[in-house]
């Protein structure tokens, strides 16, 4: 699924049903490393 751009984020049942906060915490790092390091799209018109 790289090859496509996609990645995937895996949590165990347990982490999801005991430590939800630190799931969401794993899954806002992802997001602000990823938007880190993409381009924003260019403006629309340009």
């Amino acid at each position: 699924m790289n090859e496509f751009g996609i990645t995937i984020l895996r949590f165990s049942d347990n982490e999801v049903l005991k430590d939800m906060e630190n799931v969401i915490r794993a899954i806002e790092f992802y997001i602000e490393e990823f938007e880190k390091h993409t381009p924003s799209p260019a403006p629309e018109g340009s």
